[in-house]
C-alpha cells in the first residue's frame, strides 16, 4: 500500500515534468526522414507509438468519482491528472520487424529506442534517390527521452480540468478541457470533451430502494495539437521552403457501466468499459535531405501521414473521500496500458 501511494505521488509529479522534458526533443523522428518513402513513416510510427497510446488511454482516464448523478442543476468541478504506465517493452523496437523497404538499423543490438527508451546512438543505412541517382545514406536515428532514469515512473500523464451539472432526468453533462498551451516545440496544444452520465437504477424497479447508485457513462474527448518541426536542421536559410509543422489529433470515446457505493464520507465506485481512440500525425512541409554532398540534396513536402488506433477493455475501482462540499478521490483503471488518476473538486448536489 506505501508502494502505491508513493507511486500515485510520482504520477502527479510527473506531469509537468514530462510536459517540458519532452518537449526538448518532440521532434527528434523527422531524422528518419531520411529514410524514404514509405520507410520514414513506418520508423516515425514505431518511435512515437507509445507516448501516442498513453495520452489515449489518458484521455480517457477521471471521468468518474461516484455513479451517483446529479439533481438538476446539482454540479461538481474538479481538477484531476491521469499517469498511464508503459511497459518495459514499449521502451524499443526492432526495424528488422516492421516490413521497410530501403533501410537497415547497422546498430549490433538490432534493436532502437522509441521516444521513451534510452538516450543511445543508432545508425541506420538507406537507399535514397538523388539528383544523381539512387544513393547509400547513413545517418543517425532518433534518440529516446530515457524515461526509466528521469522518473520514478515510466509512463505519461494528462491533466484534465472537468465539471458536471444535472440536467434532469438523474442524467449528467460532463464538460471537460484544457487551455491551449504553448510548450518548447509544441507551438499549440489543447483538449476538450463531453460525456453524460445516466442513472439506470431508476428503470430497474427492484433495484429502485437500493442504496448503491448504477450508471452509465458515455464520454467523448480530443486531443489538438502542433508540433515545430524546424528545429531539426533540414533546411537550407536561402531556400524558399514551406513551414515544417506536425498537427495531430487523439480522439477517445469510453462506454462505461458504473457503480458505487457511500459509506459515510466515503465513497467506493468500480466499472467496466471499452476504450477506442483513434490518433493522426500528419508532417507538413519542405525538408530538405542531403545525399553524399549537397549537391545530391532532395526537397521533400508533406512527407507522410501516421494513423494510430487501439481499443481496449476497461476495469477501474476507485475511492472519494468527502470533506464539506469538497472531495480527494483516486480510482485505478486495469486495461492495456493500466493507469491511475488523482484529483481534488467540489460538488454541490
Amino acid at each position: 500500500m506505501r508502494f502505491f501511494y508513493l507511486r500515485s505521488l510520482a504520477v502527479l509529479i510527473f506531469v509537468v515534468g514530462f510536459v517540458f522534458d519532452s518537449n526538448a526533443q518532440a521532434n527528434q523522428f523527422i531524422r528518419y526522414l531520411q529514410a524514404g518513402s514509405p520507410d520514414a513513416g513506418i520508423l516515425s510510427r514505431a518511435y512515437l507509438n507509445p507516448v501516442i497510446e498513453g495520452l489515449s488511454y489518458g484521455a480517457n482516464g477521471g471521468w468518474v468519482h461516484t455513479a451517483r448523478t446529479h439533481q438538476r442543476l446539482g454540479f461538481d468541478i474538479s481538477l484531476s491528472a491521469t499517469g498511464v504506465f508503459l511497459p518495459s517493452s514499449a521502451q524499443s523496437f526492432r526495424p528488422a520487424d516492421l516490413d521497410l523497404e530501403n533501410t537497415l538499423l547497422l546498430s549490433p543490438s538490432g534493436i532502437a529506442p522509441t521516444i521513451i527508451g534510452s538516450d543511445v546512438e543508432t545508425t541506420f543505412l538507406s537507399s535514397f534517390e538523388t539528383p544523381q541517382g539512387t544513393q547509400l545514406i547513413e545517418y543517425a536515428g532518433a534518440e529516446g527521452l530515457d524515461f526509466s532514469d528521469r522518473w520514478l515512473v515510466q509512463g505519461v500523464a494528462m491533466p484534465m480540468f472537468q465539471a458536471g451539472v444535472g440536467i434532469g432526468k438523474s442524467t449528467d453533462l460532463k464538460l471537460r478541457f484544457i487551455p491551449t498551451l504553448q510548450m518548447g516545440s509544441v507551438t499549440r496544444a489543447g483538449l476538450v470533451g463531453i460525456g453524460f452520465m445516466h442513472d439506470i437504477k431508476q428503470h430497474i424497479p427492484a433495484w429502485k430502494i437500493k442504496t448503491f447508485d448504477l450508471s452509465l457513462l458515455a464520454g467523448y474527448t480530443r486531443i489538438s495539437g502542433e508540433i515545430d518541426a524546424s528545429s531539426v536542421g533540414f533546411t537550407r536559410p536561402d531556400a524558399d521552403l514551406r513551414q515544417q509543422e506536425m498537427p495531430f489529433k487523439v480522439h477517445a470515446f469510453l462506454l462505461q457501466a458504473l457503480i458505487s457505493k457511500k459509506l459515510g464520507t466515503v465513497t467506493f465506485h468500480g466499472g467496466v468499459g471499452y476504450n477506442v481512440t483513434r490518433s493522426t500525425a500528419d508532417v507538413l512541409g519542405s525538408y530538405v535531405i542531403f545525399g553524399t554532398t549537397e549537391d545530391d540534396e532532395v526537397v521533400v513536402t508533406d512527407p507522410f501521414s501516421l494513423s494510430f488506433k487501439n481499443n481496449s477493455m476497461q476495469a477501474n475501482a476507485g475511492v472519494r473521500l468527502d470533506i464539506g462540499g469538497f472531495y480527494l478521490h483516486g480510482e485505478y483503471s486495469l486495461q492495456e496500458y493500466s493507469a491511475v488518476t488523482l484529483g481534488l473538486g467540489y460538488t454541490h448536489h
